[in-house]
C-alpha cells in the first residue's frame, strides 16, 4: 500500500512540475520547478518511512531549492492521514529544528563587526 502511495505522490509531483511557469502565481496551480518536486517527493517519502536522519537532510535539499519553509510544513502537515499523526509530528519537529539551526547559522555568518570605540567613556 505504502509503495502505490509513493508512486502516485512522486507521479504527482512530476505532472506538476510540467505545469506552465509564469511570472504571477496561479494558486489553482503548482509551480515547482523540477528540482523543487524531486526535493518535495524525497521529503514526503523520509516522511512516509519514518527516516527523520534522511528527512533531515530532503529538508535541506528543498531549502537549498528555493522550497518555503510554508510550503514543507503543508506537504509535512497534510501527509498525516496517510503516514499517521506521530509520523506527521516527528516530521513537523525536524523541520523547525532544521529551521532553527539555519537562522542561528545565518545569524552567526551575517553578524557585521561593531567597530571598537576610540573614546573612553567618563
Amino acid at each position: 500500500m505504502r509503495k502505490i502511495f509513493i508512486l502516485a505522490l512522486a507521479a504527482f509531483m512530476l505532472a506538476a512540475c510540467t505545469t506552465k511557469q509564469s511570472n504571477t502565481k496561479d494558486m489553482n496551480q503548482l509551480s515547482f520547478t523540477t528540482e523543487q518536486a524531486a526535493c518535495m517527493s524525497a521529503i514526503a517519502c523520509n516522511e512516509a518511512k519514518g527516516d527523520l536522519v534522511a528527512l533531515e537532510s530532503a529538508i535541506h535539499g528543498g531549502l537549498e531549492a528555493e522550497l518555503t519553509v510554508s510550503q514543507i510544513k503543508e506537504a509535512l502537515s497534510q501527509l498525516y492521514a496517510y503516514t499517521g499523526f506521530p509520523r506527521s509530528l516527528n516530521a513537523l519537529g525536524v523541520l523547525q529544528n532544521v529551521v532553527e539551526s539555519r537562522k542561528t547559522k545565518e545569524l552567526l555568518w551575517a553578524r557585521t563587526p561593531v567597530p571598537f570605540p576610540m573614546t573612553l567613556m567618563p
